[in-house]
């Protein structure tokens, strides 16, 4: 039996960790962010209560959101936990590469990490997700639904920017 020789993982040096700085405070923040207004929304909007804001064009409306976003899925909920574990891993496992991005790339990455890590807890610990921003016109979403909108709008703005101008950010 033939053995292959294998290269050994270099350690990342500091240049590398400081830019991924950036998307860890960003993902950390928009977790923590997400999981205070949803504990604020589920004490404040009890027993139905909904709140107009800004004139009524938006209402803070709790619900209890079994599915994936919008509602969809209603039985998936761990699969959803699975993306969301699935995503923050290919991240650490891409991380020398992740940290080479464009800092526009880093951030975006970091919108939908924190997102999607601040819904699996919400699933893990609750069951549910616990929505509240309703415009009536759309389904109730949360700041981590925003959030990996976001990021995934801005990494589809800077792909196409990439792929036109040659240039990731």
């Amino acid at each position: 039996m033939k053995r292959v020789a294998t290269r050994p993982i270099a350690p990342m040096d500091a240049a590398h960790l400081g830019r991924l700085v950036p998307l860890v405070a960003l993902a950390a923040t928009v977790v923590v962010t997400d999981q205070l207004s949803k504990a604020i929304a589920v004490h404040a909007l009890t027993k139905g209560r909904i709140v107009p804001v800004a004139g009524g064009l938006v209402q803070l409306n709790l619900t209890l959101n079994t599915g994936a976003a919008f509602g969809l899925f209603r039985q998936a909920g761990d699969v959803f936990v699975a993306i969301a574990l699935a995503v923050v891993l290919v991240l650490v496992v891409l991380h020398r590469r992740v940290s080479m991005m464009s800092t526009a790339s880093r951030l975006a990455l970091g919108l939908i990490a924190g997102g999607a890590t601040g819904n699996a807890l919400d699933r893990v610990r609750l069951g549910y997700v616990v929505d509240f921003v309703d415009f009536r016109w759309w389904p109730v979403f949360n700041l981590a639904d925003s959030a990996i909108v976001l990021g995934t709008l801005a990494i589809a703005w800077l792909s196409a920017r990439l792929e036109r101008d040659g240039d990731d950010g």
